[in-house]
């Protein structure tokens, strides 16, 4: 990759500055705009939503490489995207229409995305990055994720980057009746790692399991770990992000079922391409990865019931999922046994730091947890339905 990020350094002794930078910025234009500082105006301007520093190197009034993402815009054909209101409106949604994304911009979803998201974080003026290497880079590293992979593409990633954003950016309940936002717990360039993480975190990504690739013994294989945090602990707050990376990863069956029902499609798509792939290798095909034996049903239930579900429970019951409060009622995630979301877990607030404790009379309410169960009840009767049919007597 050739593309160089230019980064301002971090001062690590100087954690409230990089806590409250992207507030001094503001600070400064409403100053400079009291004073009578006007910025120049550009007529028909192409370019209304970049900041003014990006808009005078476009314009020729800064540097030559700053001038070149004049034709990187152009050559990425990116223009239309960047100001369809109609698309962005929802930025902020955790229902965000990401199958309409692609098909307004099916090259390039992951760049604008993350443009958008740098732009709303003020990533760009806080670590002065120049337009024309955000733009090389990031398409760069978008033509790393396969196009023929059905799940695990550029979709996908550009998928994580919002939901990742709309957790660390919407307010989340406590229990004094305030709010707060994660973004505003860390500093920034831990956010910028965060952002850059979620952009990449499936690169390179074959297609396949992990099973399958030892099975084959192909030299890729990944590493998932598990983790928890505290707010007052570095580390502990560095394994929070990659947790929240986590939750964006498998957050499909927590967004609403038009949006879950065509990942679900993906995922299958997906599988089958690995079952056909493992029976021309004579290796045994993998549950639920045989096309002639479907069972999409199924398979959603276990992967809600025993990987999403517990994930987004503990997180919900940690008070990190942006939503209200409400008075403690029998209202859990259980567990029936087969099917439903697991309480063989290891909860996530048996390692928070005392804070997250004290909580005893209310329980978080978001529209994480609602969906995740309305989507889980949905697969469930699905399956039910589909037991009964196989138990009715054959007319044959």
């Amino acid at each position: 990759m050739s593309a160089r990020l230019s980064i301002v350094p971090y001062d690590e002794d100087d954690d409230e500055n990089a806590l409250n930078r992207d507030r001094a910025h503001n600070n400064t234009l409403d100053n400079n705009q009291s004073h009578g500082h006007e910025e120049p105006e550009y007529e028909d301007d192409p370019f209304s939503t970049l900041p003014n520093n990006v808009k005078k190197a476009l314009y020729g009034e800064v540097s030559d490489l700053e001038l070149e993402a004049n034709a990187i815009l152009k050559d990425l054909n990116v223009f239309h995207i960047m100001h369809d209101k109609e698309i962005w409106k929802n930025l902020n949604n955790w229902n965000f229409e990401i199958f309409e994304l692609r098909e307004k911009c099916p090259i390039h979803p992951l760049t604008v995305i993350t443009y958008k998201v740098f732009q709303k974080t003020h990533m760009f003026d806080l670590f002065r990055i120049p337009i024309a290497e955000f733009f090389r880079f990031f398409s760069k590293l978008e033509s790393g994720y396969h196009p023929k992979n059905h799940y695990h593409n550029r979709l996908h990633a550009a998928d994580v980057m919002q939901s990742v954003y709309w957790l660390v950016t919407q307010n989340i309940p406590c229990v004094n009746g305030d709010y707060m936002v994660i973004e505003d717990k860390i500093p920034s360039i831990e956010l910028l790692s965060l952002l850059s993480a979620a952009a990449m975190h499936d690169y390179d990504h074959p297609g396949r399991t992990n099973a399958f690739l030892v099975d084959t013994q192909d030299p890729l294989l990944a590493d998932e770990d598990g983790c928890c945090f505290d707010w007052s602990n570095e580390i502990d707050r560095l394994l929070y992000l990659q947790l929240c990376i986590k939750l964006a990863d498998i957050a499909g069956p927590s967004k609403k079922f038009s949006i879950h029902s065509q990942w679900t499609e993906c995922i299958c798509n997906e599988f089958y391409e690995q079952g056909d792939h493992e029976a021309r290798l004579n290796l045994p095909i993998s549950k639920y990865m045989d096309r002639k034996n479907p069972q999409k049903a199924k398979l959603q239930v276990n992967f809600i019931g025993h990987v999403v579900g517990p994930l987004c429970e503990n997180f919900s019951n940690a008070f990190l999922v942006p939503g209200d409060l409400e008075p403690i009622q029998e209202n859990g995630l259980t567990s029936d046994g087969d099917g439903s979301i697991s309480s063989q877990r290891v909860s996530i607030t048996s390692v928070l730091s005392e804070e997250f404790k004290k909580r005893p009379n209310f329980v978080a309410k978001n529209l994480i947890s609602t969906q995740v169960r309305e989507n889980l009840a949905h697969w469930q009767k699905v399956v039910r339905s589909e037991e009964d049919v196989n138990r009715m007597p054959s007319t044959e």
